[in-house]
């Protein structure tokens, strides 16, 4: 069932990709996301993640993410539901089930994308204004801005410590100083995001954090809806860490839904005074105790929480931007409600994966320091100001009441319906954790573990933390089965770094390395993680690359970092399967080779290494691979990604069609063809030995191969060589761009290896003219046997691309149309785009020259190669040596009558060749040889009778042979 159903989305793919943006919004189970024994729900988003999904939410049942439409298709394993293409017109809100609610009607203001079992995403043309007046739920829309996902951060075991400083400060939150705070928040009257007083608020808080002791609180202002929004930030400097944060929050906006005008009246004292209060009460006692933290403690109250969390999108964004270092932000966001009795109190701690120790710690602070009984709520909520920290990776806890409030979002969310008494045990519980945390010192930057060489000894190093409150370091040794063993206490030592031996290991066992920091007080910081295997002999190199160069081939790893490491050994062969030859004498101790000698430069090389110690004990080999120099010497290569069509449409050429338009194009040029779909030799080493490129796609719907190997072409370019790209969407292509009009980041590779720095497009508008901009270059006109009737001699989806300040434009759009119509939207707009990079040159064509009318098409081809490119043919030069794969000579007699003897080399005696004769139309006339060859060069002729048995008629055919998914063309003629 799930084949036939991945099946289906495949189809709809398929279908309407002509029409698709590169990247499309799917939601997945997570149990049935392909994994290895034993990983965590956090491992399954990291792999996700490092296989090109961007992820935008997931909980423990659903992950949703963007993912390209090649993904989908190579990735038929993956239970992929496909909501629709992005970027999606309406916006895109994750919708929190209220308790016991199973349904969210939306009819009438949007639509149910997905239920993803705490939530339900739904699209709608409403912004958040608009949808709040619909919805009483809580909710977020998407921004479409991936998560930062790291791995897991456990925390370190529990440990006794002090307790006194932190009794001191819960001891003295006070029911009656809450309840002041609540009711003078509610006392506005509204907090209501939209209303005129929200300066006042926000500046009463402020006034608060100043009047404790806490001079530096300020306003935060940030923009939503049009109007300015206040978050207020407040910071107790640490004594030791003043850069690290402990962020304590709450929002402090107020809503009402139904039964009121939120604009005059919201009192908000459950949702979320309370919250706002925790901040509040939490600094107060800190202040009155003279507490004094190592890590800074920094309070937060957000403004626009309830429109979709703006206030801590807002910070967090900021935070992450700036690289702050946030060591966990505290969230509070409904703490008041409860009408049980002391003794039955609960609070809910909603847990977020990735930091679930956080949480667990949590619960043992609370039941330590209070007489709540914790519980765990919801995972990954999506309804309060954490989520917003979460999906930038910083650590997070979440208090919120066991019991939700009946008064939620209503005129009767007052303070006479609230417990204050509850509310202050949950900030004492809050402000426990606020308090452990702030003590907790910085963990070592890096753990670095390395192997001694004997087979059962590891040696651990890490740098110093600096600061005069460190006591000792935890060292902790285990593995999968024995788990960590008691720690190694480890004194701290003096200079920039501790060094430890770890002895009598099992040799060839994979041992799990932590180290923590502990204080003068006893609080231990955080784990900081690494691997070893103590190994008689040498670990394989790793991360080894072979690197195509001008003239030599570079060669480069990792370090290995065993004590008794002495060097490496380098081997070359022309055969895949032999070890081949050591290059150089003796060891190389660097960790790179530069390979300059090369019998025959134009054959393939295949590099293998090892690593070796001081008592000559090999590692075992690595993996070949396979390369060879750039020479730039072998012509012009054609790359054809043009998907082979049923040429029902003259959208859907049929690939002998293709290579027909551009062998005729070509002819005054030798050139080798390689077929995309036929073949994955398009990286450097492969493309290297051509002085020029044609890459062409003349379909609507592939194009992975010139996304796949955009680098390989940037680098190709920047060594010298030059490219002609003839492709629909090109910055589809090259960087999977889906929304107009964009500009790009200069870094990128659209505009650093193309020129290209802008785009534009209308799936409205229509393309019939290209116009030159520069000199020498040809006005091109559609083909009208190329287009269809209900386009009046255009075509579509040419896109709009304009040069960056280092390239020049050289077409523009043209068309039929008006400039003020949808289809002359993108009259005048340019199309064309050529870049020097001196010596390498490249042009981007957003247009299909298939499509264009032969002549034109071929005097811009004959321009460019011959003036831009500076390439040589066999009638400017007859002395030139041409040394394709594939060779075909002239025929003899050519022009011919009856019969004519053609003379071709192929690449090897190995693999089958195929030998045709096509018309102009591409259509296939008389297959003369299909088979494996005894000799490299032979002759085959045809005596002009097609596979019918019929004589042709005179005029223009085209001998096309193929190997090895490359082809080449040549040209012949039929006279009576």
């Amino acid at each position: 069932m799930m084949k036939k159903a991945i099946s289906i989305v495949l189809l709809l793919l398929a279908v309407t990709l002509a029409f698709a943006s590169s990247e499309f919004l799917v939601v997945m189970r997570t149990d049935a996301l392909p994994s290895a024994n034993g990983q965590t729900l956090r491992q399954k988003m990291l792999n996700l993640r490092q296989q090109g999904s961007q992820i935008y939410y997931y909980n423990m049942d659903y992950v949703v993410s963007g993912l390209t439409d090649s993904f989908i298709r190579q990735h038929p394993e993956y239970p992929i539901h496909v909501l629709g293409q992005l970027p999606i017109m309406d916006n895109v809100y994750q919708v929190t089930k209220l308790p016991n609610q199973t349904k969210i009607d939306v009819d009438g203001f949007g639509a149910i994308l997905y239920d993803i079992g705490e939530y339900v995403l739904i699209s709608s043309p409403l912004n958040e204004s608009r949808l709040r007046a619909q919805l009483r739920n809580p909710f977020f829309q998407y921004d479409f801005r991936p998560m930062v996902i790291e791995p897991e951060s456990p925390i370190s075991e529990p440990y006794t410590m002090n307790r006194t400083p932190i009794e001191q400060i819960i001891s003295q939150v006070n029911p009656d100083s809450v309840m002041w705070f609540i009711q003078s928040l509610q006392d506005f009257q509204t907090r209501f995001a939209p209303a005129p007083n929200r300066l006042q608020v926000a500046t009463w808080i402020r006034d608060q954090f100043i009047r404790m002791g806490i001079t530096n609180a300020t306003l935060s202002p940030f923009t939503w809806s049009g109007t300015t929004q206040y978050n207020v930030v407040a910071t107790i400097t640490g004594s030791v860490n003043p850069d690290n944060y402990v962020v304590v929050g709450g929002h402090h906006d107020s809503i009402l839904n139904g039964g009121g005008d939120a604009l005059t009246f919201a009192p908000g004292a459950d949702d979320n005074a309370s919250g706002a209060a925790s901040a509040l009460e939490m600094a107060r006692v800190m202040m009155a105790s003279n507490f004094v933290p190592q890590t800074s403690i920094r309070f937060v109250t957000f403004a626009a929480e309830e429109f979709g969390l703006w206030g801590s999108r807002d910070y967090a964004g900021n935070a992450y931007n700036d690289g702050q270092n946030i060591v966990l932000m505290i969230n509070h966001d409904m703490i008041a409600n409860s009408a049980q009795t002391p003794a039955n109190w609960q609070v809910r701690l909603m847990p977020y994966d990735g930091f679930l120790d956080y949480t667990d710690y949590a619960t043992e602070l609370v039941s330590s320091y209070t007489t709540l009984n914790p519980t765990l709520g919801t995972s990954n909520s999506g309804s309060s100001d954490s989520h917003s920290f979460w999906a930038k990776g910083y650590p997070v806890i979440y208090f919120f009441e066991q019991v939700f409030s009946p008064y939620y979002h209503s005129v009767q969310d007052i303070t006479a319906n609230i417990n204050p008494a509850y509310c202050a045990e949950v900030i004492r519980a809050s402000a426990a954790v606020a308090a452990t945390y702030s003590f907790m010192p910085i963990a070592p930057e890096y753990l670095s573990v390395q192997d001694v060489g004997n087979g059962h000894s590891l040696q651990v190093t890490w740098p110093n933390v600096a600061g005069s409150n460190v006591d000792h370091y935890n060292l902790y040794v285990g593995t999968l089965e024995t788990g960590y063993a008691d720690p190694i206490e480890v004194p701290a030592a003096p200079g920039e770094g501790t060094v430890y031996t770890i002895q009598n290991l099992t040799p060839g066992t994979v041992y799990y390395i932590a180290v923590s920091t502990v204080s003068n007080d006893g609080f231990h910081s955080n784990y900081t993680y690494g691997t070893g295997t103590p190994n008689l002999i040498p670990i394989t190199p790793v991360n080894y690359h072979a690197e195509p160069n001008l003239g030599h081939v570079l060669l480069y790893w990792d370090a290995n970092l065993e004590q008794d490491f002495a060097g490496y050994r380098v081997f070359r062969s022309t055969d895949a399967t032999e070890l081949g030859t050591q290059l150089g004498e003796g060891l190389v101790v660097a960790t790179s080779y530069t390979d300059t000698q090369f019998p025959n430069p134009l054959q393939y090389y295949y590099y293998t290494i090892c690593a070796e110690d001081l008592d000559g004990n090999q590692s075992a080999y690595s993996q070949t691979l396979r390369s060879r120099p750039v020479t730039l010497s072998e012509g012009i290569l054609v790359i054809d990604e043009t998907l082979d069509g049923s040429g029902s449409s003259p959208f859907q050429p049929t690939d002998e069609a293709v290579d027909t338009f551009y062998a005729g194009m070509l002819t005054p040029f030798t050139t080798t063809t390689i077929d995309a779909a036929e073949t994955n030799a398009l990286r450097l080493s492969d493309i290297g030995i051509y002085s020029s490129i044609l890459w062409h796609s003349n379909d609507q719907v592939d194009f992975d191969n010139l996304h796949i190997y955009r680098e390989d072409l940037k680098r190709y370019i920047e060594l010298g060589g030059n490219v002609l790209l003839d492709v629909y969407l090109p910055t589809k292509g090259i960087e999977l761009n889906g929304g107009y009009p964009v500009t790009f980041n200069p870094s990128t590779v659209i505009s650093s290896g193309f020129g290209i720095g802008t785009a534009n497009y209308s799936s409205s508008a229509r393309f019939k003219y290209a116009q030159p901009i520069l000199n020498n270059y040809p006005a091109l006109t559609v083909d009208p046997l190329k287009t269809t009737t209900s386009f009046n001699g255009h075509i579509f989806k040419v896109e709009s691309i304009t040069a960056n300040a280092n390239a020049q434009n050289i077409y523009t759009y043209g068309s039929d149309y008006e400039n003020d119509t949808n289809q002359g939207a993108l009259n005048g707009l340019p199309i064309g785009v050529y870049y020097n990079h001196q010596p390498g040159k490249v042009i981007t064509l957003s247009f299909p020259l298939y499509n264009m009318t032969q002549d034109s098409a071929t005097q811009l081809v004959n321009h460019v190669f011959r003036y831009v490119f500076q390439e040589s043919s066999p009638n400017d030069d007859p002395g030139l040596v041409s040394r394709p794969q594939i060779t075909i000579y002239p025929n003899m007699p050519n022009p011919f009558n009856t019969n004519t003897n053609i003379r071709i080399d192929f690449a090897n005696t190995k693999t089958p060749v195929n030998v045709a004769i096509y018309n102009l139309k591409g259509q296939l006339v008389q297959t003369l040889y299909h088979g494996v060859l005894s000799q490299a060069k032979t002759a085959v002729e045809w005596n002009g009778i097609d596979k019918a048995g019929t004589d042709c008629a005179a005029g223009i055919y085209f001998v096309r042979v193929t190997q090895n998914g490359k082809h080449s063309l040549r040209k012949i003629m039929k006279i009576k």
